[in-house]
C-alpha cells in the first residue's frame, strides 16, 4: 500500500497517463498546480475494461486505428474513428544531403533524397495493457557515408543507420506519441520526418514564446536579396495545419525547425537533426559568402545515438477551437510523480495550491518573488480577445498586484476579476496568509 504522489505542473488536466518506473495508469481529477495521492495495491490479473486493442501490426484506442506501413518502415496509416479520416505514410523518414554549415542548410548541387522504401523491418506489439499500447519497428536505413570529396553530391558508399521507432497510444487520448531512436553513422545529411495532411492549406500556425504566430506557407521570391528565404521555419513546441474543417497538430520536445511543403496535400516536415562539419563555409548554394569563420566542427556531424520525442493530434477546425494546444501541453509538461514510504504528514490527500479560472490562458511561471515573501504567477493570453480570469489559492490571498516583468508593482487588483488583454503577458504578485 505504498503512496504514489502525482503533482500537476499545469493549469489544466483531464484523464492523464502517469508513468513511473514500470507502472502506468490513468490519473483522474488531478488538480491544477496541485497534487493527488494514490495508493498502489496488488490486484488480480483480471482484464480491465479498456478501449485499447492490438492485433498483428495494429494498435487502437477510442480515437484511432494505427497500422504499420510495411513498404515504408517507420511510417504508418492513421484511421480517425471519430471522423473517418485516413492519413497514409505518416511519419515517413526523408533524408537528403547537406552541404551547408552550422548557420544554414544547403543541398549539394547533385542532391539525392533517400526514403526507407521496401527495407526489411521487424514490427512487434511490445505492450498491450488497459492504459497503453506500444508498437515497435526496427530496421537498418542504408545512407551515404558522407558527401563526395568535391561536396557536389552524396557518396555512392552506403553505411547502416539503425532505426527504432515506438508508436504509443494511451487509453482515451487523442495523442499519437512517437519515440524515434537513430544510430547516426552518416555525415553531411539532413534527417527529417514527413507528416502528410489530408487537405491543402496556405497557412501554418506555430507556438513561439508567449504567442502563436500564423505564417504563409509560400515564401517571398527574395529577388535581389543577399540570402534568399528558406522554406524552413522556427517553432517552439508545436505547429498546426488546418483547412478550416480538419486539422493536424504536431508536437515536439526540443525540435525547433520544420517546413510545410504543398504537393497534392500539405506536408508538415519535422527536422530531427542536421549533420555538418563546418561552422561556416563560403560555397553554399543558399547564401552568398561566409556567415562566420571557416572552422571545421567535426562533432557537429552528430554521430552516435539520439532519441527524439514528438506527437500527432488529429482534430476538427483549428488549434484554438479544437483545444489541441491543451493536448500539446500535456505531452510537453507531464505530471511529476514519486513513490514514498508512509508518512505522518497532515496535508490532505488532494490539494491544488493555485487555481486560475479562465479560457485560453497559459501559465508560464509560478515562483517565489525575488526579495520578498510573495508568490509570482506569470501567464499569457493566447488569443486576440480579452480574457477575464479569477485566481484562487489554498490559503487566503491577503493582497494581489499586477506587476511588470521585473516584479515591480503596477497596481493592486481584484483576484475575482482580472482582465488579460489580447496576446498579453501578465504577471501577478500574491501575498498569501502563511
Amino acid at each position: 500500500d505504498a503512496p504514489l504522489i502525482s503533482y500537476n505542473p499545469e493549469l489544466f488536466r483531464g484523464k492523464t497517463p502517469i508513468n513511473i518506473k514500470k507502472l502506468v495508469f490513468l490519473a483522474e481529477d488531478l488538480p491544477p498546480f496541485g497534487y493527488k495521492v494514490y495508493k498502489i495495491k496488488k490486484k488480480s490479473r483480471n482484464k480491465a475494461d479498456s478501449d485499447i486493442k492490438t492485433s498483428n501490426k495494429i494498435i487502437e484506442n477510442k480515437y484511432y486505428i494505427i497500422e504499420a506501413d510495411e513498404e515504408n518502415p517507420g511510417a504508418f496509416t492513421i484511421i480517425d474513428k471519430m471522423s473517418g479520416r485516413v492519413l497514409r505514410k505518416v511519419n515517413l523518414i526523408e533524408d537528403d544531403g547537406d552541404a551547408g554549415d552550422e548557420y544554414d542548410y544547403s543541398p549539394p548541387s547533385n542532391n539525392k533524397v533517400y526514403y526507407p522504401e521496401r527495407v526489411k523491418s521487424e514490427i512487434k506489439i511490445v505492450e498491450h495493457g488497459p492504459v497503453r499500447a506500444r508498437m515497435n519497428i526496427k530496421f537498418d536505413f542504408m545512407l551515404p557515408v558522407s558527401l563526395t570529396k568535391e561536396r557536389t553530391s552524396r557518396s555512392n558508399k552506403l553505411i547502416s543507420n539503425p532505426i527504432t521507432i515506438d508508436i504509443i497510444l494511451y487509453s482515451n487520448s487523442r495523442r499519437i506519441d512517437i519515440i524515434t531512436t537513430v544510430e547516426n553513422n552518416s555525415r553531411d545529411h539532413r534527417f527529417r520526418i514527413v507528416f502528410p495532411a489530408d487537405f491543402k492549406t496556405d497557412k501554418v500556425s506555430s507556438q513561439t514564446h508567449y504567442y502563436v504566430i500564423e505564417r504563409s506557407v509560400d515564401e517571398p521570391s527574395g529577388e535581389g536579396w543577399i540570402q534568399k528565404p528558406m522554406p524552413t521555419k522556427p517553432q517552439l513546441n508545436w505547429s498546426s495545419l488546418t483547412d478550416g474543417k480538419r486539422g493536424i497538430t504536431i508536437v515536439n520536445i526540443g525540435l525547433p525547425e520544420f517546413e510545410v511543403r504543398n504537393r497534392d496535400v500539405s506536408q508538415y516536415i519535422l527536422t530531427l537533426f542536421r549533420s555538418v562539419g563546418w561552422l561556416s563555409r563560403s560555397d553554399l548554394l543558399t547564401r552568398r559568402g561566409n556567415a562566420g569563420p571557416s572552422i571545421p566542427t567535426p562533432e557537429a556531424q552528430c554521430l552516435g545515438r539520439y532519441i527524439f520525442k514528438y506527437s500527432i493530434i488529429l482534430h476538427e477546425k483549428d488549434w484554438l477551437k479544437s483545444k489541441s494546444y491543451k493536448d500539446a501541453r500535456e505531452f510537453i509538461v507531464p505530471p511529476i510523480s514519486i513513490i514514498r514510504d508512509k508518512s505522518d504528514g497532515n496535508l490532505p490527500l488532494k490539494l491544488n495550491f493555485i487555481d486560475v479560472d479562465g479560457e485560453n490562458i497559459i501559465v508560464s511561471a509560478l515562483k517565489k518573488a525575488d526579495g520578498e515573501k510573495a508568490l509570482i504567477l506569470r501567464l499569457y493570453n493566447l488569443t486576440r480577445d480579452k480574457v477575464n480570469i479569477k485566481v484562487d489559492s489554498y490559503k487566503k490571498i491577503l493582497k494581489i498586484w499586477e506587476t511588470n516583468l521585473l516584479e515591480e508593482n503596477i497596481r493592486e487588483i481584484n483576484r475575482n476579476s482580472i482582465g488579460v488583454d489580447k496576446y498579453k503577458i501578465y504577471t501577478i504578485k500574491m501575498m498569501i496568509n502563511r
